[in-house]
């Protein structure tokens, strides 16, 4: 039972002797149905309690004893001795509410977090002249929840003294329970680091998993001490710190809930990594006698030390360390590259190399006399290449002859005769002059045209009847087993349109006059096939 320390004008004696009758009243009660509620007392005073196992917390220390909680009167106290639980359990001194300290409106003027479910760590809370309170209501701090209808608390009281106790509900049974701290913000998952930390690169924190509504804030520590000004989301390791341990903390908060902390687990900072701003270049020519120059690159950031190394077919050069690189005759033949490595302080050696070089050659074959390509574009033809003349004067051609751009399996000699396959095709020969140790001479030559075919037409048979006449006509194309196309057969004046299936075609003319007639039939042929023509003459009877 308690009266707060400012506002009251009722002198202490006569406060304490009505917080006396309301001890009295509020716990030496008549003895109750068996639906009433049951106190068992456990331990009277602050050395009663401590004797018998039961703690007060530091309360009974004479320090924290006069201390006035939360601006509650000091010493046996319910409201001092719960305002003193709820900042050793992280609240601030100041009372988290405006208006009067009385027990009675506690549950009142924090009811947004007060309700009938007892908790460990809750606000027992007693309305004014309620069993168990007196005028000024009652507050006890939950130690215990052995069901939803027993609890454990301990308490202090007005003109009283300290206890533990258990209450089973009935009358009695708090009013209310104040979650000032046991509503607290939960963490679900741990935070961590979202990757592994090295000097000069952002490291984000992963916050884990928190209650939904959780507002969140961080604090970087190196070797379990907090950075200073290091509250962002995202951290960079410096130089100074490679080796030690970096970890984030990070706190939870939400209105009307105790804030929670967790720290992720610390990992080793590493060293960092240069970025290359690019590749080294190499100017000059892969050829023997000539010199290749290297360029340097930069890292960020910047680096202090520049190392180069030539490399000839993957395998360092033995002394080739500067940008200038002479090439001699061990490295005729082979691939060249260099390779730039950069140093800092606190960062790992980083290395970019060159684009490839060569291979590295004595020369070029040169041509003095080019190849030339001759013969027909049409199948069963030959086309022919005239070999090149060239120096060195040992130096060998090689032909690789390519259908609409594709080498052409098998045809790699200076002849190809044309095939069915090749109808329509645009044909070229690849020339390749080479010698070893010398840059090769590579030229294509092109046919002049597609390949293209001619078409013949014959009238087989010319059939006449009474106006009519009967024509059996065959289509012939070199290189294609049954042509198609369209034939037009103009006789008598007029014109009749049909189409070659299989390279063969029957029709009928009807509506002839008697007498001789001739007949003109026109294969139309296409892209790659060209048109051709026949006559027949015959004689159409009478009706």
């Amino acid at each position: 039972m308690h009266q707060q320390s400012q506002g009251s004008q009722r002198p202490r004696r006569t406060v304490a002797w009505l917080c006396w009758l309301a001890l009295l009243s509020g716990l030496l009660v008549a003895p109750a149905p068996p639906a009433s509620a049951a106190s068992t007392y456990h331990c009277s005073g602050y050395s009663g309690c401590k004797a018998a196992g039961y703690k007060h917390f530091g309360y009974g220390n004479a320090k924290n004893n006069k201390t006035m909680w939360w601006r509650m009167y000091a010493g046996h106290n319910c409201t001092n001795y719960v305002a003193y639980r709820m900042v050793k359990a992280g609240m601030s001194t100041a009372r988290p509410w405006s208006g009067s300290g009385n027990a009675s409106n506690w549950g009142v003027a924090m009811k947004k977090i007060t309700d009938t479910k007892p908790s460990v760590g809750a606000v027992a809370w007693w309305k004014a002249n309620v069993p168990g309170a007196g005028s000024s209501g009652h507050v006890a701090v939950v130690e215990k929840v052995i069901s939803p209808t027993k609890i454990v608390i301990s308490e202090d009281s007005w003109g009283g003294t300290f206890h533990w106790r258990t209450i089973t509900k009935g009358t009695g049974w708090p009013s209310g329970f104040v979650h000032f701290t046991d509503k607290t913000v939960q963490n679900l998952a741990p935070p961590t680091l979202g990757s592994v930390p090295q000097i000069g690169v952002p490291v984000t924190a992963v916050p884990g998993t928190w209650t939904a509504g959780t507002a969140l804030s961080y604090q970087w520590l190196l070797d379990g001490a907090a950075i200073a000004g290091a509250t962002g989301a995202t951290y960079t390791p410096t130089t100074a710190q490679l080796g030690k341990g970096l970890a984030v903390r990070v706190t939870g908060s939400r209105s009307g809930h105790s804030s929670a902390t967790v720290t992720s687990a610390a990992a080793a900072i590493g060293p960092g990594a240069l970025v290359p701003q690019g590749v080294p270049a190499v100017e000059g020519q892969g050829y023997l006698g000539q010199a290749l120059v290297a360029s340097f690159v930069g890292w960020v950031p910047a680096e202090s030390k520049r190392a180069v190394q030539w490399y000839a077919d993957g395998v360092a050069v033995p002394g080739a360390n500067g940008r200038r690189l002479v090439l001699g005759e061990g490295l005729l033949g082979k691939t060249v590259t260099v390779q730039v490595t950069g140093t800092a302080p606190g960062y790992g050696p980083s290395a970019v190399e060159s684009a490839p070089i060569g291979p590295v050659y004595a020369g070029d074959v040169e041509v003095v006399a080019p190849p030339a390509l001759s013969g027909e574009t049409r199948p069963g033809a030959t086309l022919r290449v005239t070999p090149p003349a060239a120096q060195p004067a040992d130096s060998q051609a090689t032909y690789t002859w390519l259908r609409d751009g594709a080498p052409i399996a098998g045809a790699a000699g200076p002849a190809y005769r044309l095939g069915p396959n090749d109808l329509g095709r645009r044909l070229a020969v690849r020339v390749d002059v080479q010698r070893p140790g010398y840059r090769a001479h590579v030229e294509t030559l092109a046919a002049p045209a597609k390949v293209t075919t001619s078409s013949r037409t014959v009238v087989r048979r010319a059939v006449p009847g009474r106006g009519k006449v009967k024509l059996v006509i065959r289509v012939r194309v070199p290189g294609q087993a049954a042509p198609r196309g369209k034939v037009a057969v103009l006789t008598n004046g007029r014109t009749v349109r049909r189409r070659v299936v299989g390279g063969k075609l029957t029709l009928v003319v009807a509506g002839l006059r008697p007498g001789q007639r001739k007949a003109v039939v026109t294969y139309a042929g296409n892209s790659v096939v060209t048109s051709s023509r026949a006559t027949v003459t015959f004689q159409v009877r009478k009706r």
